[in-house]
């Protein structure tokens, strides 16, 4: 989808994966690059060739930037909803997979969840012409590799972080109002949770998913900020749909009027892919081609009334039914340095407990314990805490256990619920977004008909102390948990 790779798990980085290399037990169905292949192609797709598959998403789009005392700052500036499409066939040698597909989004006004085609930017208080994203093809040859995965209770979730630094095709001394910088620098972070049963029942085609997706990135070419410091951050649940047909009415519409082709995928393999600021860049050369201006901000349809805030008191009070819930969690924390790339700077894994609880005022907190350990990265995970370790720097660190709560409000101004389905079960959905001082904290969890509880975390912070940073930027830890 996204602005640079697909929302979806197509696998397009075999460097990534190579790095990314789990168990090759051969008892192990995934432990092996052709079942890591096979069941990733029937959890994201299909082995029918005729198949389409749709995933969905729905969630936010934050900017963040340093303030006048160098601290970091964050803020909501709109919703973010969209989908891909996708058909994946074996290749005549039968060697690899060839998928393709295409994917299309809205950026929505936070307050009325008007589709935005001008918006009153944030950060210069002019008006942005916005454009959405229409990325086609998004396709990729796909061959046998093995990606990150766990086991849980009774679900198998699928993880690959893709961290990206290339360069950047709105280059400075071309583009100078649109340009970040001579290379392109973010990372897309996806989780997708199957159920075990199916994933691994033969008689199955393909599966859905449940998934959690984050990404950072720097600023949309089309707020003209140039190489401002700072970004966006993006949050979203998503999940797999049975067809276009089970799009949100209001989604399904717009794409029929404005780009009726996405409702397919294609149909031939091309390359190279498309992302938002490859297609940015071909509309502003063509009007510049045309003798047009760049930017052309057409006018903002009336708005619509703002839409009040609303979350379902049944999910949150089957949670609090559910008293203390007690999970694994593992995943990793990255070290990203302002004008670099991310990268791995421990593995994490250990217990969370959660706990909601109703107040008064039909909002709800949840408490959250964390502890665990920290580890050298993945695939070698060799515990370290209590220990000494490399910080990001370079220097050697006095590594501790982690031991840390915290308690949030719960509330329709930060978190929304849905009702989803995998694999025709019901599972409730929460997903919540906070802005905690100088930290990001998005969490989306999903709830089973047999009350285990599963989900991601996404959480942007400041360096510790103990890792002896001087170098501005930031830790992004992401990880996945399920209870137990």
């Amino acid at each position: 989808m996204l602005l640079l790779s697909p929302l979806f798990p197509i696998l397009l980085f075999s460097t990534v994966l190579t790095a990314l290399v789990s168990s090759t037990a051969t008892d192990d169905p995934l432990g092996t690059p052709e079942g890591y292949l096979k069941y990733d192609i029937k959890k994201g797709a299909s082995f029918n060739p005729e198949y389409e598959s749709v995933g969905y998403w729905n969630g936010s789009v934050y900017g963040w930037t340093y303030d006048s005392d160098g601290r970091p700052s964050h803020e909501k500036l709109f919703l973010f909803e969209g989908f891909n499409i996708r058909s994946v066939r074996m290749s005549d040698d039968g060697g690899h997979y060839i998928s393709l597909s295409r994917e299309v989004s809205v950026y929505r006004d936070k307050l009325t969840g008007d589709v935005l085609v001008a918006w009153t930017n944030s950060y210069t208080g002019e008006q942005s012409e916005v454009f959405p994203v229409e990325n086609d093809p998004v396709n990729a040859l796909i061959y046998p590799e093995v990606g990150m995965y766990s086991y849980y209770d009774s679900h198998t979730n699928f993880a690959l972080d893709v961290l990206l630094e290339y360069p950047n095709p709105l280059q400075p001394g071309e583009y100078p109002e649109y340009s970040s910088g001579e290379n392109y620098i973010g990372g897309e972070l996806f989780l997708h949770f199957t159920k075990t049963q199916n994933l691994f029942d033969e008689a199955l085609t393909e599966v859905g998913y449940l998934g959690s997706w984050s990404r950072f990135g720097p600023f949309l070419p089309w707020f003209e900020l140039g190489p401002k410091e700072g970004g966006c951050l993006y949050n979203a649940p998503f999940y797999k749909l049975d067809s276009v047909d089970s799009l949100p009415k209001g989604l399904y519409l717009w794409t029929v009027e404005n780009f009726p082709d996405y409702l397919h995928p294609p149909r031939n393999y091309s390359s190279p892919n498309l992302t938002s600021w490859r297609v940015f860049k071909n509309r502003i050369d063509k009007r510049r081609a045309a003798g047009e201006e760049d930017i052309q901000v057409p006018e903002q349809p009336e708005k619509s009334e703002v839409k009040e805030p609303e979350i379902d008191p049944d999910v949150l009070n089957h949670l609090v039914d559910l008293g203390w819930m007690s999970s694994e969690f593992e995943g990793t924390s990255y070290y990203v340095f302002d004008g670099q790339t991310g990268y791995d700077l421990f593995w994490m894994s250990g217990e969370l407990e959660t706990k909601v609880m109703a107040r008064d005022d039909e909002t709800w907190e949840m408490e959250i314990k964390i502890t665990g350990v920290f580890s050298t990265p993945w695939p070698d995970k060799e515990p370290v805490s209590g220990g000494e370790w490399y910080g990001p720097e370079g220097g050697i660190v006095q590594v501790p256990y982690i031991n840390t709560s915290t308690q949030i409000q719960v509330s329709a101004e930060v978190c929304s619920t849905g009702h989803v389905t995998l694999d025709t079960s019901p599972y409730y959905l929460l997903n919540c977004e906070l802005l905690l001082d100088t930290e990001v904290l998005f969490i989306t969890l999903y709830v089973s008909p047999g009350n285990q509880v599963i989900g991601g975390v996404t959480n942007k912070r400041q360096f510790e102390q103990w890792l002896n940073v001087t170098t501005r930027g930031f830790l992004l830890d992401r990880w996945s948990f399920a209870s137990f």
